[in-house]
């Protein structure tokens, strides 16, 4: 049988609420999209819940949904899949976060938590927080873009089930905990790295400079999201397809190489 070839587009977020200004249209009907127009009128247009009618989806499990796989049983958090799309190999047993670099002032109270949305020096700042060891946990971090980076720890004993650091709001920094008895060695080790981060970058050149210009220093690293690698069988042996992807996102990077 002769092999076929499927091409889909995913426009994430594309979807808006209608406008005053644009005589209640959506800025999607109100603009001038004719390809889009001569797609919808030779093919079939519908709606699609991806995950159930009434739940409004994350990019995460959408995209899980859209390629297959049931979100409620192969999600296992957002860690994982910004990892994946940051560059960093993620293993079974890893316990990985996604990240901001922030700004604190000195008592560790949030001032910033995009630190201006800085956009250059993280790779710098980045390598002086992989690496370390806590522990017996290796610490590996990869920066993604502007703020953005992906922390994961390496090491026996680590479980995913603890809570932010990040206080998602301007506040202070918060001290991680396990949910379960078995996360608290996790929870002690990313209140560590988060001390850590804080020593390493308040004195970095990057933020002697940023300082100096009159700009946030990006003097922390706030982790969110924590996740495992689940159980997710690879798309070409659920389909017998061979899949490719090309993505402007570092989170659909990342889930395009998990699966």
């Amino acid at each position: 049988m002769k092999e076929k070839k499927m091409l889909m587009i995913v426009c994430d977020g594309l979807s808006d609420r209608p406008v005053k200004e644009f005589d209640r249209k959506t800025p999607l009907q109100a603009a001038r999209k004719p390809a889009m127009d001569a797609v919808a009128r030779h093919g079939m247009c519908g709606v699609m819940d991806v995950i159930a009618p009434g739940v409004i989806p994350g990019s995460d499990t959408a995209h899980l949904a859209l390629f297959g796989y049931d979100p409620y049983t192969a999600y296992s958090g957002r860690g994982p899949i910004e990892a994946a799309g940051a560059g960093l190999e993620v293993r079974k047993g890893d316990v990985a976060f996604r990240c901001n670099f922030a700004t604190v002032d000195p008592t560790l109270v949030v001032t910033d938590r995009r630190a201006g949305r800085i956009k250059s020096g993280t790779d710098e700042l980045a390598k002086a927080v992989s690496g370390l060891m806590i522990e017996d946990v290796e610490i590996l971090f990869k920066e993604g873009s502007e703020h953005r980076g992906a922390l994961l720890f390496r090491g026996p004993g680590l479980d995913p089930r603890v809570t932010d650091a990040d206080p998602h709001h301007e506040g202070k920094v918060l001290e991680s905990r396990g949910l379960v008895p078995e996360a608290e060695k996790t929870a002690r080790v990313l209140n560590e790295f988060v001390r850590m981060s804080h020593r390493l970058l308040d004195s970095s050149k990057v933020n002697i400079e940023r300082r100096s210009a009159g700009l946030p220093p990006a003097n922390i690293v706030l982790p969110r999201g924590a996740g495992g690698l689940g159980d997710l069988e690879p798309m070409p042996r659920m389909y017998g397809t061979k899949c490719a992807a090309v993505a402007g996102v570092t989170l659909v990077k990342g889930l395009c190489r998990l699966v």
